[in-house]
């Protein structure tokens, strides 16, 4: 499963998972240049940053 959270049910299944604390190691996430990168390699600050422009 590997996901870009683009679209709003993508958003939304991104709400829910962080709301469930699933953090899949294989779901790709927006770092701080706006490009998507494997989640088991960003830097945790990233990923938060991340989190907080969808939620």
């Amino acid at each position: 499963m590997s996901t870009f959270f683009t679209s709003g049910t993508d958003h939304f299944l991104c709400k829910q998972g962080f709301a469930n604390g699933i953090l899949l190691p294989d779901l790709l996430w927006k770092n701080g240049d706006g490009h998507f990168e494997n989640g088991r390699s960003s830097p945790r600050r990233l990923i938060y940053q991340y989190w907080e422009m969808v939620l």
